[in-house]
């Protein structure tokens, strides 16, 4: 995804817009990344690696995704398809409560 969807710069510009950006290495946090993949996996959405994961500010994911590419390919949707997807969910809050799962994610 680094050399696809985050060069991308409409994709990048999006992100930087409407989202704060985090970016895990697992290797240095492989039981943050283990929780995520467990809270996605609840969520009946994909884990594995890599994780995309949209969190609202105290901590609740309310959607998430592997491999997004910067443009649709197949079945896979777009990075910028999920991301407006993801804003439209985060506005909708009542729909958000119910449609999330807390995290427990040491700050």
């Amino acid at each position: 995804m680094d050399r696809d969807t985050y060069t991308n710069r409409a994709t990048a510009d999006c992100i930087n817009q409407h989202f704060v950006a985090v970016k895990i290495d697992f290797d240095a946090a492989p039981v943050l990344v283990a929780q995520l993949e467990r809270a996605q996996a609840v969520l009946n959405l994909p884990a594995g690696l890599p994780i995309i994961s949209f969190i609202t500010p105290n901590g609740k994911l309310y959607l998430g995704a592997g491999y997004l590419p910067s443009k649709h390919m197949g079945d896979k949707h777009s990075f910028r398809k999920v991301a407006d997807e993801a804003l439209k969910l985060y506005a909708d809050k009542v729909r958000l409560d119910e449609e999330s799962f807390p995290l427990e994610v040491a700050r």
